[in-house]
């Protein structure tokens, strides 16, 4: 089957029931995303090793993750959510001495966290998420000192080694852009919230809920004032939302957003009664979990070809 591309003097031909890639000037940027194309990717990217930005989401794709890629050492965009593609990470992405974005969500990838992801070192967006990973995070990664989202929603991942991920979580914080958000959500994450959770100086969105956390809620968390958006729902916490978390757009904590705390719904959605430390009651509104899900597709840098 051969996919016609529009911008000719990028790419003369691209021929996916072959294995080749025929380009009239080596392209930087690939922009092959909701295409429904099936199959292997066939590209040798040796032969594009120019290749700056990949975009192949929303496809069909399946097999591995092409080895081939380890010879695009200007790359950094991959951008591969919502493929087929199966067994584990690579270790020779780690190899990609300029990736900044990583996006791998919804796929089939089985296996653990590459430690080597460390050594990526511009490397400022992680999605992991709607995968079948396993294992622990490595506090190795603690030192992507660019970091500024780490998602790994909807996985296997488990450990009790909270307290080491939010040292890491702290490290990316004090990085060079600061740290918008960690996503959690949906794996099997055991132990309490440690007290250097607020320690992070800089942090928009956390989502841990779905887990098997436990404990009480650390009152430390009352110093995450850049803290907009906060799900801890379907643990076993105990204790009480600091009050001085009220500026947050939303909160979900266990049983707060269940249909006894129910208030009304409107034009901006639903509204649920929320007890604050003090005593305070106050209304808040659930900010809907399928448009923040993991900055996926919300803060993707465009991928497009250049004119």
């Amino acid at each position: 089957m051969t996919q016609s591309c529009t911008h000719a003097s990028l790419i003369m031909e691209l021929d996916v029931g072959g294995c080749w890639l025929a380009s009239a000037s080596l392209p930087q940027v690939l922009d092959l995303s909701k295409d429904n194309f099936h199959g292997h990717l066939p590209i040798d990217f040796s032969h594009l090793p120019w290749l700056e930005k990949l975009s192949i989401w929303r496809n069909h794709f399946n097999g591995l993750i092409p080895q081939t890629t380890s010879h695009c050492h200007h790359h950094q965009v991959l951008f591969a959510a919502e493929n087929e593609f199966y067994g584990s990470i690579p270790e020779f992405l780690s190899s990609l001495p300029k990736l900044k974005f990583l996006n791998l969500y919804d796929n089939g990838l089985t296996g653990t966290i590459p430690v080597t992801f460390a050594n990526i070192s511009k490397l400022e967006h992680l999605n992991i998420g709607q995968n079948q990973m396993h294992g622990n995070i490595h506090s190795e990664l603690g030192s992507i000192t660019r970091l500024q989202v780490f998602c790994v929603e909807k996985n296997i991942l488990t450990g009790s080694k909270v307290k080491q991920f939010v040292i890491n979580i702290t490290a990316w914080s004090l990085g060079v852009e600061g740290f918008v958000g960690a996503i959690l959500a949906r794996n099997s994450f055991k132990g309490h919230l440690p007290l250097g959770l607020g320690n992070v100086a800089m942090m928009f969105n956390m989502d841990i809920s779905v887990n098997k956390l436990s404990g009480e809620l650390p009152l430390l968390l009352s110093k995450l004032q850049m803290l907009e958006y906060l799900n801890l729902s379907q643990n076993t916490f105990d204790g009480y939302i600091p009050e001085q978390l009220d500026h947050m757009r939303a909160i979900a904590c266990n049983e707060h957003f269940s249909d006894a705390n129910f208030l009304g719904s409107g034009s901006f959605g639903s509204v649920y009664k929320e007890i604050l430390a003090d005593g305070r009651t106050v209304a808040v509104k659930p900010r809907s979990l399928s448009t923040f899900r993991c900055p996926s597709f919300e803060s993707v840098p465009k991928i497009g070809y250049h004119d």
